[in-house]
């Protein structure tokens, strides 16, 4: 009696797996099925994965980043300006011999080069991309940098009459750039000093004691051209006293 319970239980035991078995297996099946004819479907999950992780991507760039004027800049946090409007002395290393002509114009051509770097989104003085600096720091940098190209041009306008003799002579010229205009508008003049100009005209330099260094060269020119012609009025006296001194020996001799 209790051999054929078993029996009986274990084919009940037997089929029920079977059963069991073969539903998983046609359940399988089936979703392998409806995933090939219904693609879209299947993604589901994985593109809102996907949309998920760009938000989180998003909302940590909207911390991070900052974007002005179309520029992006790492953001700032409250960060001060450090650029002090301030005299760099050109003038005085000029008239000292501790700097020469060619050496302004070497500096001057080597600003103007990093001072336009701005448009390629890299902060004048550096290698630097804006993600990786403030948009501060790069108004600073491009301050400090103007501040050299108003200088130098302030000294050979000072001292050669405003005739671009500077850019012309040097080879490059700062006419602006695209940044500038889209942010603050700097004008080359508003970093000029005065004290550059005083101390230009203390040495005869400027509009003080000329109109302008040609005016000097125009009197250093004017004494030459004067020597000249004194000298020249000296030996056309001195001719015309030889030949008044010669007549009157002819006179002599025939009487």
């Amino acid at each position: 009696m209790n051999n054929k319970i078993n029996i009986r239980n274990l084919i009940f035991g037997t089929i029920m797996g079977l059963i069991v078995v073969f539903n998983i297996f046609e359940w399988t099946n089936f979703i392998i099925k409806y995933s090939k004819q219904n693609p879209k479907v299947s993604k589901v999950k994985n593109q809102k994965n996907k949309t998920n992780k760009y938000n989180n991507n998003t909302t940590e760039n909207d911390i991070e980043y900052e974007v002005k004027s179309g520029y992006k800049y790492k953001k700032s946090n409250g960060e001060s300006p450090t650029f002090t409007p301030r005299n760099l002395k050109y003038a005085e290393n000029l008239i000292n011999n501790l700097v020469s002509y060619e050496d302004l114009r070497k500096e001057y051509c080597e600003t103007v080069n990093e001072i336009v770097k701005v448009d390629n989104g890299i902060m004048p003085g550096t290698t630097k991309p804006f993600e990786e600096v403030t948009y501060t720091q790069v108004d600073d940098a491009y301050r400090e940098h103007l501040q050299k190209i108003a200088q130098i041009r302030q000294v050979f306008d000072t001292i050669y009459g405003n005739d671009n003799d500077l850019e012309n002579g040097a080879g490059c010229h700062y006419t602006g750039t695209h940044w500038n205009n889209a942010n603050s508008q700097y004008k080359a003049k508003q970093f000029y000093d005065s004290s550059i100009i005083k101390y230009l005209n203390n040495h005869g330099y400027g509009v003080k004691n000329s109109v302008n260094s040609y005016s000097k060269k125009e009197n250093e020119n004017n004494d030459i051209e004067n020597t000249i012609d004194n000298t020249i009025n000296q030996i056309d006296q001195t001719q015309n006293n030889s030949s008044s001194n010669s007549d009157e020996s002819d006179i002599e001799y025939s009487e």
